[in-house]
């Protein structure tokens, strides 16, 4: 569902502090959809503040019958960016951790409805485009500061209306990589590759003759092997979920008081 990452020592050194980033990707499955629209305000149980069923369902969702799920979304990423504090204890931190050191930054791109969830979207009276991005009222609100991005700013982009295009992570990338400002066109030395944007979707202008939805895994992930058998591959190690059980921590534990000094696997 994410990932949780910490700046190397060379990042640290330039901006002067350890950052730790909590990324959460957007919605996929079917299942999250449909936990999208369940719009009922639930406490968190920090005062009067509320947040929509379905994501506080989503983040902290858990279940002992299961392999992978025995333990909340929520619970898992306190408990890494708390093992990251720990890591780096002696190390530069921002002075004020503000409830375990995660900050906000929303990047949103004005095209995307996702985030928006009208209530009244196939309503026959919105004739225009601008209706539904201008006028209608936010189901939830974000916090934190505000990136945002416009699809009109990129030549590469096609600005007609596409709601699985405008949501795709690849627009955000491309859209992100190419932001000089929140009010000029995308700059011309961005680095991303823009053919990435049409892996899932059909956002680039043909004029790129970028064909849509081009990835594919080769041969549907399967590999020739030593007897000319056509199988599963191994997975590697850092792709295998890991149970979340009281003796996997027992396990993570004793691999940090004997290997305190590696660094983490993923850095940005």
């Amino acid at each position: 569902m994410g990932f949780v990452a910490v700046s190397d020592d060379e990042e640290s050194s330039r901006i002067g502090r350890r950052d730790i980033v909590v990324a959460w990707r957007g919605t996929v499955a079917p299942l999250e959809w449909y936990e999208d629209f369940q719009r009922e305000l639930e406490p968190i149980g920090h005062g009067e503040a509320k947040v929509e069923h379905g994501f506080i369902s989503l983040y902290k969702s858990k279940s002992e019958s299961t392999r992978y799920n025995k333990c909340s979304a929520s619970k898992q990423v306190m408990k890494e960016v708390k093992r990251l504090v720990q890591f780096y204890k002696a190390r530069a931190f921002r002075d004020e951790l503000h409830q375990m050191g995660v900050k906000t930054l929303r990047v949103v791109v004005k095209q995307d409805l996702v985030p928006r969830m009208p209530r009244i979207i196939f309503n026959e009276s919105l004739q225009r485009f601008d209706d539904i991005t201008e006028t209608l009222d936010w189901v939830y609100t974000h916090v934190g500061a505000e990136l945002k991005l416009d699809v009109r700013s990129s030549p590469y982009l096609k600005y007609r209306f596409n709601v699985l295009g405008f949501h795709m992570l690849e627009t955000y990338l491309h859209l992100v990589d190419g932001c000089h400002s929140t009010t000029s066109t995308i700059r011309s030395d961005a680095k991303r590759d823009i053919a990435l944007v049409n892996k899932a979707c059909d956002m680039l202008v043909d004029e790129l003759r970028i064909p849509h939805s081009w990835y594919q895994e080769a041969n549907k992930g399967l590999v020739c092997n030593a007897h000319g058998r056509w199988v599963k591959p191994k997975r590697d190690p850092e792709d295998i979920p890991s149970p979340t059980s009281e003796e996997h921590d027992h396990v993570l534990g004793m691999m940090q008081e004997n290997y305190g000094e590696l660094e983490p696997l993923l850095c940005v």
